[in-house]
């Protein structure tokens, strides 16, 4: 008996067991690779013989399978010599399979989603309603509960900005960026944080560390300006000011910036 066949006859003796351990899908693979070794294989009579008998016994436990019997509406059959016919059957099983699994998958995304998005509206109904202590356990029951999405943290320390827990903020955009360096963006979300907190020298560093990923974000430079337009640091201001401007030159907000620190500059030297 070649390999090939030796395989098959391996695999055809496991297909009960498989099923008994829930593994549906590959029992059913099992009983289709060795369909696929027969039909290629020359066989002799005996060999053909002991096959026709183990897939005859294979096919009977995967057509009476309760799993497979809900999922597919067609019936599973073997008669000797219709190889092919089989080969067709289980194939389409198979299918059925994928798009079973794929249709799982995609509602048990959906639920995730649908849940995510619940645990942020009750934070931020608490927020919204004054309750800041409930809302800032809204917030890390929907952390904890999905630590290891960046994404998600990245999101919930934005929300916390938005509703001034400035503290908070700053933990989960730190969080998410440990996990996940390319959310370069929550640099300049930590800075604009850092800045309301008038911790300015810190915000600055956030800035310069965003700056090395968002460089050409005008953006970025003008909030660096306010910054420094907080600290009451005109030079480093006007700068900030300028380097918006020139990947932005229409950007009126950050020329308005400019023009002030330069008065202001102006101002100290009278």
């Amino acid at each position: 008996m070649s390999a090939d066949l030796a395989k098959a006859r391996q695999q055809l003796g496991q297909v009960r067991t498989m099923l008994r351990q829930g593994k549906t899908q590959p029992a059913v693979s099992a009983v289709y690779n060795t369909v696929v070794t027969i039909l290629k294989t020359p066989l002799m009579k005996s060999e053909r013989e002991e096959f026709e008998r183990m897939l005859d016994e294979a096919v009977y436990v995967v057509a009476t399978d309760p799993e497979i019997k809900q999922i597919f509406p067609m019936t599973v059959s073997y008669t000797p010599g219709e190889e092919r016919m089989l080969l067709e059957t289980l194939r389409s099983l198979l299918e059925t399979f994928d798009t079973t699994l794929l249709d799982a998958a995609q509602e048990a995304k959906r639920q995730q989603e649908a849940r995510k998005r619940k645990l942020l509206e009750e934070a931020e109904k608490h927020a919204a309603a004054g309750e800041t202590d409930r809302a800032r356990e809204a917030f890390a029951r929907a952390a904890r509960e999905y630590r290891e999405d960046a994404d998600y943290i990245g999101e919930i320390g934005e929300l916390c900005i938005k509703h001034g827990l400035f503290d908070e903020a700053i933990t989960y955009l730190e969080d998410a960026l440990a996990q996940n360096p390319a959310l370069a963006h929550l640099y300049n979300q930590i800075g604009m944080v850092l800045r309301r907190m008038k911790r300015f020298e810190t915000a600055e560093r956030y800035y310069l560390k965003a700056s090395e990923y968002l460089g050409k974000d005008p953006n970025l430079f003008f909030n660096l300006g306010r910054v420094y337009v907080d600290w009451g640091k005109w030079r480093k201001a006007a700068l900030a000011a300028g380097g918006a401007l020139k990947l932005d030159p229409n950007f009126q907000e950050a020329r308005k910036l400019l023009e002030y620190a330069e008065k202001k500059m102006k101002e100290e030297t009278v």
